[in-house]
């Protein structure tokens, strides 16, 4: 969820500069500009969730500091999620747990630029006009999905001061029936400065800790580089649709590796996951590569996804700017190599 609404704070970002006619270039520019300057924020993220007839209402205590410093309270459970920029405590106050990893050196919401991309292809967004959020002016928008996708009737309201949501709502279709979401962020505070006790995390008494082995994501230029910190082995694409690769990142956690390859020609990107695995999240439009079965779908923001497994390895491609032909004639140069 908290990624989800992040992600759309920076589709509204890009829409608000297409406003004014710039180009892709000069808007992704314009967005890392107003984001760059954003070093702390805090709010009281309001939950507003509807289904079968049901609401859950609940409020969440979110405090960001750049890079990785974090604080999340979940009123209603009473859960914790406390980060120091280079480990992340989360406390289970239910089972009386702690959870301890290890943080990654990048920020996640520093990587969201190639999601922001593949999220325009995937919508339609139009300004409904202007409104006023706890005193603020905002923009009203419309995203409209271009294709069928799972999020539906997705509406943003902009503080147009720091550009950054303080109203989402959404329609997702689940197995219990349409939800509706509403996330408010109220009390919202940007570059005001934080207490810098939050992100000291103390053990409750008695509480269980466990430790994760979650190592951060170490980067290679080549497969045969990440090979060779790799416990399986990796399928490498030998049609890459003229895309030259970008990098190789290898994570490990818990024991199991997690490798992303990123090909890029400058406007356009894709990316392969890999990792040990013998079955597919099933799901959307089956076909057969050779004798391997291959799932498409598409993400809940118009991203187009393929997966397959071939030889215990489970792989992922994933791009919201190349249509679903491409991606399998990458997958089938995956299938076939040797």
């Amino acid at each position: 969820m908290k990624k989800s609404v992040i992600i759309l704070a920076f589709i509204v970002l890009f829409c608000c500069c297409a406003q004014h006619g710039l180009s892709a270039k000069e808007i992704a520019e314009k967005m890392k500009e107003k984001y760059a300057k954003v070093h702390d924020y805090s709010a009281d993220v309001f939950y507003s969730i509807r289904v079968g007839g049901k609401t859950v209402n609940f409020t969440m205590r979110y405090v960001f500091e750049r890079p990785n410093k974090v604080y999340v309270y979940n009123e209603r459970t009473g859960n914790v999620i406390v980060s120091n920029g280079k480990v992340m405590w989360e406390y289970i106050r239910s089972a009386n747990k702690v959870y301890v990893y290890n943080v990654t050196n990048e920020s996640e919401m520093d990587r969201l630029g190639a999601i922001v991309e593949s999220v325009l292809n995937g919508y339609d967004v139009k300004v409904k006009g202007t409104a006023d959020f706890e005193g603020r002016k905002c923009y009203v928008l419309e995203l409209k999905p271009k294709t069928n996708l799972p999020v539906q009737n997705v509406e943003v309201w902009v503080d147009t001061n720091y550009w950054l949501p303080v109203k989402l709502s959404f329609e997702t279709d689940t197995p219990f029936g349409r939800t509706l979401t509403v996330v408010e962020y109220r009390n919202l505070t940007v570059n005001k400065g934080v207490n810098e006790s939050l992100f000291k995390f103390k053990v409750p008494e008695g509480a269980e800790v466990v430790k994760e082995e979650t190592g951060g994501m170490e980067k290679y230029e080549s497969f045969e580089e990440a090979q060779k910190h790799v416990n399986f082995t990796l399928l490498r694409p030998k049609y890459t649709a003229g895309f030259e690769l970008e990098e190789v990142g290898v994570m490990n956690f818990n024991g199991t590796q997690l490798v992303t390859a990123r090909y890029t020609n400058g406007t356009c990107a894709f990316t392969i996951t890999e990792m040990p695995g013998k079955k597919c999240v099933e799901g959307g439009k089956r076909i057969e590569i050779g004798n391997v079965t291959v799932y498409e779908r598409k993400t809940m923001f118009g991203e187009n996804v393929l997966e397959f497994v071939k030889n215990g390895v489970r792989v992922d491609i994933i791009s919201g700017c190349l249509n679903v032909t491409a991606l399998e004639k990458i997958a089938g140069s995956m299938i076939f190599s040797r």
